[in-house]
């Protein structure tokens, strides 16, 4: 198992899903290393408070490759994600894909720094 999140101040290269075609790319790349979606609303403080914890608590150490999602900007690419993985559409979001499938997905109310601490893959 592999913790996501520590108190150990990394900071998040994130790379940002525009193209509803990167969806594929992320899947197949899913079976090489961990992919993790993270699903943001600008308009959301929830979701602002979430990203400033996610930045201020990741502890990945090049073993998953994490995806920001500007869900406002980019619904389509939303949409498709909650249809792909029937997963319900909420934000924030964080989804785990590992070896092409689903391996964990938490949203909104339970994303909090306490629980950051303890999420695994």
């Amino acid at each position: 198992m592999m913790r996501l999140f520590s108190k150990s101040k990394q900071n998040i290269e994130w790379r940002h899903i525009e193209v509803l075609g990167q969806l594929d790319e992320i899947l197949e790349a899913s079976s090489e290393m961990p992919q993790l979606l993270y699903k943001h609303s600008t308009r959301c403080g929830v979701s602002s408070m979430v990203r400033k914890q996610l930045d201020g608590a990741w502890a990945h150490g090049g073993k998953i490759i994490p995806w920001h999602l500007d869900l406002i900007a980019f619904r389509n690419i939303s949409n498709e994600i909650a249809e792909r993985f029937a997963i319900q559409h909420q934000s924030p979001q964080i989804i785990v894909l590992v070896n092409r499938e689903v391996k964990l997905y938490i949203s909104h109310a339970p994303l909090s720094s306490k629980d950051l601490d303890t999420l695994t893959v």
